[in-house]
């Protein structure tokens, strides 16, 4: 099958409208049996640890409850030393490496400008020659995702978008991806610097929710800019947002600040574990 093929039938298959379908779908209260054998088959087939997770005492009430499911307390370790920034997901190491230039690597051979990521140049300049970390969280990984680093959040932004796939075999079919998917970007002041997140939507539901805010992707709605004052103050850890069927985050440093210590490209990465130790 031909490139220009493939391209064609992903655009097909990430309309917005159909992203919605599977997300009532998804929120719905199946009859029991069918909800248990869709998640058993879920389970098993994408390699799900379910030992890990806190169950309802009633079971969970959808599959989107199922996806969403939360993590016992002491299923994740974080570095002991508070400065250290830890992976703010589970997922795959998708790219990482240096801002140069305003761009950022999506794939082998296709760079995306930041500016069109953050929709904002001024803040795309404060990362200017800082790194960055982009992590793809696979279908069967956990799909929270939490602070990774105590910080205080100065602002969000909801940018709408399409909802292609972000799967590694999609972006690089794409010139662009994530800077033209719905996704929310923060900003996160930190004691050492700030730090940018993004959490990018994709198809099937692609809708992102977050903890701190009434932000809430593909409804139909633009949230557009939201700057909180006084800044709300989170430690390391503590719940971010959620990702309602998967996508990718990506993590931003700046300048001077951060020493990467995070696993390779291709590497499996868990909630937690290091990715930036103070400079």
């Amino acid at each position: 099958m031909s490139d220009t093929v493939r391209r064609l039938l992903y655009r097909a298959v990430s309309s917005k409208v159909q992203s919605r379908i599977a997300g009532r779908i998804s929120d719905a209260k199946l009859p029991t049996p069918v909800l248990e054998r869709l998640i058993d088959l879920w389970v098993a087939h994408f390699g799900v640890n379910l030992d890990e997770a806190i169950i309802p005492p009633c079971g969970f009430q959808s599959f989107n409850d199922f996806f969403t499911r939360r993590l016992k307390t002491d299923a994740r370790d974080f570095p002991a030393d508070t400065c250290v920034m830890a992976s703010p997901c589970d997922g795959m190491v998708q790219t990482a490496g240096a801002i140069s230039g305003g761009m950022v690597f999506q794939a082998k051979g296709i760079e995306y400008r930041l500016a069109d990521l953050l929709a904002d140049s001024g803040e795309a300049a404060r990362f200017e020659q800082g790194h960055f970390l982009t992590i793809y969280l696979n279908p069967g990984d956990y799909h929270r995702v939490h602070f990774p680093i105590a910080a205080e959040v100065r602002k969000v932004r909801h940018i709408p978008g399409g909802l292609l796939s972000v799967a590694p075999r999609v972006v690089e079919l794409f010139n662009e991806v994530f800077g033209t998917n719905e996704r929310v970007t923060g900003l996160l002041e930190s004691d050492n610097g700030m730090v940018g997140m993004v959490m990018v939507g994709a198809t099937t539901v692609g809708r992102i929710s977050l903890s701190f805010s009434d932000v809430v992707t593909n409804k139909g709605k633009a949230h557009g800019i939201c700057v909180f004052g006084p800044p709300l103050r989170r430690l390391r850890g503590d719940d971010y947002g959620a990702f309602n069927l998967g996508s990718t985050v990506i993590v931003l440093v700046e300048k001077d600040r951060w020493v990467p210590v995070h696993p390779g490209v291709g590497q499996k990465i868990r909630l937690g574990q290091a990715i930036f130790e103070p400079k």
